[in-house]
């Protein structure tokens, strides 16, 4: 983890996140990646 700076680990982690709840939302999240929820 002391690879990366403390931002590219948050990005990294809010990224996995939201691709959770994408998956787990199921509306189309591709359509919109920029959209925070």
């Amino acid at each position: 983890m002391s690879i990366y700076p403390d931002g590219m680990i948050f990005l990294s982690i809010m990224e996995e996140i939201s691709k959770l709840i994408c998956s787990l939302v199921e509306m189309g999240c591709s359509a919109d990646p920029s959209s925070p929820l």
